[in-house]
């Protein structure tokens, strides 16, 4: 039986190959779009889950709150804490600390020197290789870190410095990074063997790691460490059945007990596999995702895939007619209404089977080009997954019952003495139905066009934004590895050379970029204006060290006041001196950046440096970010950055010629280079990659739709075949009968579009609210993906309506 129901599925989709072909690349590209959305997903909620233990292990977040109850919520802690939790509770089984910075490693023979900068070079507990569970390729996790003069490097480490040689054994120095107190005094350069080899980190850890050293070596003991500030990353493993949320109720007086009960510092436990996708936090390791990225796709999804369900029902259902005798002709053979349930269902099932394997098919096609826009290595293992199977199997049981069960209510009830006396008609039943779902379809899709329009216009009006600095043409030089004695003198060196060079115009040596999250937070009260009392000040404010060229190089521009000077004596001796930003000097209640000038503040080490200088404003972050009141100090030779300011052209030769006096000026540290727009943009790489998804993924729903409709197109020219002979006889024109055969397709469409708006401006609205500056919402955002619907309606309808139009009415007459 199941053969011959087989058989005749089989006969029925090929016998109608235009409506199975329609429905099938329908259903493959709403399929594939939904496969490669939750490959999206699917890798954006794995991170961190790989740790043994991951539902147990927590991250300490450190919440600072000012006198006006605002949070700063931080990633790292001071040195204490986790210990004391450990002591203090017995909820926590054990916990790790490391401190992240960067360094410059060499591997010296006397045949050769490899030296190179690395990032993410952690000072960590012994414990961090048995407490997570990055894969350790060589030695043992237990004791790579017990010696005081043990590192453990990645792979990619492995290769750069040792070749094919083994690693393990072999000698590395470190030069800046970790220091040595080996002998009672601190060291720049320490020497380090190879205990181990990591894997690289895998792509869904929020944590990169490139080499691990112990705390044991660079420090003389706790005391020591804590000296280091809130500077820590901190986590603690919870012992099973301990419940996370009964020991957060406990930390608030854990912090009173140990803190005092003034304290407004707080501790919050993060779970470990919620960290990548939770807001960020002031200095995480790495980029965030979006929880809300996520939802939004995994609605996506679902629209598309509604809206190829929608394709078949709209098909099927406008074919009840040619069907009908079929069902009519099998009921009076005795085929019942389980047999015809049977069948109907079978024919669902080989057609979204077919889909489903094309879909596979065409995402593993796109899949390289994909994974470039994401910047993920995304693949099909979602359908290995247990879960991810299920979850797929599930979307497809759900897409054969909800893309049926409609067309079989409405073939199995035809009544066979009605249509084999030609009594019953079809062309009615289902009408409103196909109506209402068009309307469903194009409003799904002009939601998904105006949505993709809104980011766009928004991520664009960030890019073109004036953030009250340059940020083209600037070349930002990483510092030294790492400076003595002699740093002052090579830099007045190498900025003599540089401004010397006819490429260049400006040179800057500062501890802080603009894109670059600012550190240095001062808690409330600690900065105030001259006589005010602490409990009346309020507010943080952000310390960045410069040097006298600052404001020339980025192109900054001051409201009031002066610059730092040379000419100034008082300028360079020892903080006597500030230039503070319009926004801290709102904040220290001056209504006017010039009455901010020759007062005297409240800082920092209980100096009262006098400002001598107002900054205008500038977006040190992203446009999702309000201002931060920034105080500028003359620095001590800051090495962090060193910004050049370029002229346009001969650029390559000014780059070479840049690179040469660098390697000339400090031989032992490689150079590192970025520009800073680009540096700055990367802000707004996620936002971009969620904006080229949308796009892609509306343009999809788009086409998806658009196939629904030239399939309803189709049969209604065929039903309407005569009628077009008989008015083409009677001397219709072309147009007239394109526009009979659109126009109600059309108003489909355009209800759609003000159905679709209203919610389009309110999904737009709830997003634009994660950003500080934002761009308003134009009526032409939405007239914009109105014309857009309208045109591929237009279009899709009008290949049909043509066809029918310049057919020879004799043919459709011919048989009357």
């Amino acid at each position: 039986m199941l053969k011959n129901y087989i058989r005749i599925a089989i006969r029925n989709l090929w016998a109608h190959r235009t409506f199975t072909l329609i429905n099938v690349a329908g259903l493959a590209t709403g399929i594939a779009t939904s496969l490669l959305i939750l490959e999206y997903v699917s890798f954006e909620r794995s991170y961190d889950t790989f740790h043994q233990d991951a539902a147990d292990i927590y991250r300490i977040r450190y919440n600072q709150l000012n006198g006006e109850g605002e949070l700063a919520a931080k990633a790292t802690t001071v040195a204490s804490v986790g210990p004391g939790l450990q002591q203090a509770f017995p909820e926590v089984a054990s916990i790790v600390r490391f401190h992240r910075s960067r360094a410059l490693l060499s591997y010296e023979t006397p045949q050769l020197v490899r030296r190179f900068r690395e990032d993410n070079v952690l000072a960590a507990d012994p414990s961090f290789l048995t407490f997570f569970s990055f894969p350790l390729l060589k030695g043992n996790a237990a004791t790579a870190l017990r010696n005081p003069t043990s590192i453990v490097i990645t792979q990619t480490l492995a290769r750069k410095y040792f070749g094919h040689e083994e690693p393990v054994g072999k000698t590395l120095k470190m030069t800046g990074g970790y220091g040595d107190w080996t002998g009672g005094s601190y060291r720049d350069v320490s020497y380090y063997t190879v205990t181990g080899v990591l894997a690289d980190s895998p792509a869904n850890s929020h944590l990169t790691v490139n080499a691990i050293v112990s705390f044991t070596l660079f420090s003389r003991g706790e005391a020591e460490l804590s000296n280091w500030g809130d500077s820590f990353y901190t986590y603690v493993r919870l012992r099973p059945g301990a419940s996370a949320g009964a020991l957060d109720d406990k930390l608030p007086g854990y912090i009173r007990q140990t803190q005092g009960e003034a304290s407004q510092d707080g501790l919050q436990l993060q779970p470990l596999s919620r960290i990548h996708l939770d807001p960020p936090l002031l200095g995480e390791p790495g980029t965030n995702g979006s929880r809300l990225m996520v939802g939004i796709l995994l609605v996506v999804a679902l629209f598309t895939s509604l809206i190829a369900w929608i394709n078949y029902v709209n098909l099927a259902t406008a074919r009840a007619t040619e069907r009908a005798k079929e069902v009519g002709v099998r009921k009076v053979t005795g085929a019942s209404g389980a047999d015809l349930l049977r069948q109907f269902l079978l024919e669902a099932f080989l057609l979204n089977a077919l889909s489903m394997a094309l879909a596979v098919g065409l995402v593993s096609l796109v899949q390289p080009t994909f994974n470039e826009l994401v910047g993920q290595p995304l693949s099909l293992q979602i359908l290995t997954d247990q879960v991810w199977l299920l979850v797929c199997a599930g979307f497809f049981a759900g897409g054969v019952l909800l893309s049926s069960l409609y067309p079989i209510f409405v073939n199995i009830t035809v009544q066979p003495a009605a249509v084999l006396r030609g009594q019953w008609k079809a062309a009615g039943r289902g009408l409103s139905l196909r109506k209402g779902l068009v309307v469903f379809q194009f409003t799904l899709s002009m939601l998904l066009i105006a949505g993709a329009l809104g980011m766009y216009r928004q991520l664009t009006f960030m890019q073109r934004y004036d953030v009250g600095i340059r940020l083209d043409q600037r070349l930002v030089i990483n510092g030294p590895a790492t400076t003595d004695s002699t740093y002052q003198t090579k830099l007045n060196q190498i900025r003599a050379r540089l401004l010397n060079t006819p490429g260049v115009q400006q040179v800057t040596a500062s501890n802080l970029i603009p894109g670059k999250p600012i550190t240095g937070l001062s808690r409330a009260g600690l900065v105030r204006r001259l006589n005010q009392r602490e409990e009346e000040s309020a507010g943080r404010y952000y310390f960045s060290a410069v040097d006298y060229s600052f404001p020339q190089t980025f192109g900054a521009r001051l409201a009031a006041g002066r610059w730092f000077s040379p000419a100034f004596g008082a300028d360079a001796a020892g903080g006597q001196s500030v230039v503070i930003n319009e926004t801290a000097a709102r904040m220290l209640g001056y209504a006017r950046p010039a009455q901010a000038i020759g007062q005297r503040i409240n800082y920092r080490m209980q100096q009262t440096p006098t400002i001598v200088g107002v900054l205008r404003d500038y977006h040190q972050l992203s446009l999702r970010k309000a201002l931060d009141p920034i105080i500028f100090e003359l620095g001590d030779a800051p090495d962090a950055y060193l910004t050049v300011s370029l002229r346009p052209d001969q650029l390559p030769q000014t780059m070479a010629t840049i690179r040469q006096i660098w390697q000339k000026t400090f031989p032992d540290s490689p150079f590192s280079s970025f520009f800073l727009d680009e540096f700055f943009n990367r802000q707004y790489q996620l936002d971009w990659t969620f904006a080229h998804l949308a796009g892609l993924f509306a343009g999809l729903a788009i086409v998806v739709a658009s196939l629904g409709l030239f399939g309803l197109a189709y049969q209604t020219t065929v039903q309407r075949n005569k009628e077009i002979g008989v008015r083409k006889v009677l001397g219709a024109s072309v147009t007239s009968i394109v526009a009979l055969l659109s126009k109600d397709f059309l108003k489909l469409v355009v209800i759609a579009i003000v159905i679709a708006s209203p919610l389009a401006w309110y999904a737009l609205d709830r997003w634009l609210q994660n950003f500080a500056y934002k761009t308003d919402i134009e009526w032409w955002v939405f007239g914009l993906a109105g014309l857009l619907a309208v045109g591929i309606a237009l279009l899709t309808v009008s290949v049909q309506s043509v066809k029918a139009a310049l057919m020879n009415p004799v043919k459709s007459l011919r048989s009357e």
